[in-house]
C-alpha cells in the first residue's frame, strides 16, 4: 500500500500509545520507520510518499507487538548507536547506554595513542574497546566470561573493522595472562540486588542479569578483584577507568589506596552522578 511517513508515524504511534507516553511512542515510531525505509525523522514529518508490502507491513506489526512486551527498541531494532557508529545490539549483552559513552570520551581525552595497549574487562557488544581501538588505533584486549557475549562483540569487531583481541575469562577465578598495559578500562556488573524493586521491566526482563547485578553479599567484588589486576598488569603510570554506581563512589575509591595508586579521581556524569573512577599507577618504590 501507498501511504506518507507521517502518516504511517501517527498509526504506530496510536498502536503503541498506551502503555508508552505518546512523546516516548513517536521516538519509536520514528526509530521504526527510519529503520524500514531510511527516512530521517525530519523528512518523515513532511510526509514523504513511500510504498509499504505486506512484508514489511506484517514486519512492522511483530515490532510493536514486541515493544508492548517490554522488549527494549534496541533489542527490537538489533542495533542501537554509540560514539557515531551503529553496533549489533541482543539479548546476549547490555545496551550501550550514553554514560559509557561519556567514560569512552573521558579515556581519550587523557592521552591514548596509537602505542597504547587497552585492556576492556567485561566487553559486552563490545563498545568500549571497539570504539577506542577505532579512535586511537591502538591494541586492545577485550575480555568477556559470557561466550555469547563475545561472540556478539566479535560480529561488531568485523562489522566496523576493528582489530581486537578477544579473549574468555572469569576475571574472579582466572588470570587474562596480560601484561605491560597501559590502560584498563571496565563497565562491570554494579548494580545493586535492592534496586530491582525500582527497575524499569524492560531492563528486567530482557537485559542479561549477571550483567547487571553484583553478589548481595559482596557488591565490590568485581571492582576488588579489576584493582588486583591492574596493579599487577597496568606499567608504572597506567591508567584505570571504571564505570560505577551512582551512589558507590566513595566505596570503590576506598579500593585505590597510597602507595599502589595516585591521582584517583571520581567524575561525574551530564546529570550530575558519580559514575566514573579514574587511577593512576605508581611506580614501585
Amino acid at each position: 500500500m501507498q501511504t506518507s511517513t507521517n502518516e504511517l508515524r501517527r498509526e504506530i504511534k496510536v498502536k503503541l500509545t498506551p502503555p508508552f507516553d505518546p512523546s516516548e511512542a513517536d521516538q519509536f515510531a520514528a526509530l521504526i520507520i527510519e529503520h524500514f525505509f531510511e527516512v530521517q525523522s525530519i523528512t518523515q514529518l513532511l510526509g514523504q510518499e513511500i510504498n509499504i508490502s505486506s512484508k514489511i507491513e506484517g514486519q512492522i506489526r511483530r515490532f510493536c507487538e514486541r515493544l508492548l512486551k517490554n522488549e527494549p527498541i534496541q533489542y527490537v531494532l538489533g542495533y542501537t548507536e554509540f560514539y557515531g557508529r551503529q553496533f549489533k545490539t541482543d539479548a546476549r549483552a547490555l545496551i550501550p547506554r550514553p554514560e559509557t559513552e561519556e567514560l569512552v570520551d573521558y579515556i581519550l581525552a587523557q592521552g591514548v595513542s596509537a602505542k597504547s595497549r587497552i585492556m576492556d574487562i567485561g566487553t559486552g557488544t563490545g563498545c568500549i574497546g571497539i570504539t577506542l581501538a577505532l579512535e586511537a588505533h591502538c591494541k586492545v584486549f577485550a575480555i568477556d566470561v559470557d561466550i555469547d557475549a563475545l561472540n556478539l562483540a566479535r560480529e561488531n569487531a568485523a562489522a566496523l573493522s576493528a582489530e581486537i583481541s578477544f579473549i574468555q575469562a572469569d576475571i574472579l577465578t582466572s588470570k587474562p595472562g596480560l601484561g605491560s598495559l597501559d590502560i584498563m578500562v571496565s563497565n562491570p556488573p554494579y548494580v545493586p540486588q535492592s534496586d530491582r524493586e525500582t527497575m524499569d521491566p524492560w531492563v528486567l526482563d530482557f537485559e542479561p542479569s549477571k550483567a547487571l547485578f553484583t553478589p548481595e553479599q559482596s557488591p565490590l567484588i568485581f571492582y576488588q578483584r579489576i584493582e588486583s589486576l591492574a596493579a599487577e598488569y597496568l606499567v608504572p603510570g597506567g591508567q584505570l577507568f571504571l564505570e560505577i554506581y551512582h551512589l558507590a563512589g566513595p566505596a570503590v575509591m576506598s579500593l585505590f589506596q597510597e602507595p599502589r595508586w595516585s591521582q584517583v579521581l571520581i567524575k561525574k556524569d551530564l546529570q550530575g552522578k558519580d559514575r566514573m573512577l579514574k587511577a593512576v599507577l605508581k611506580s614501585p618504590g
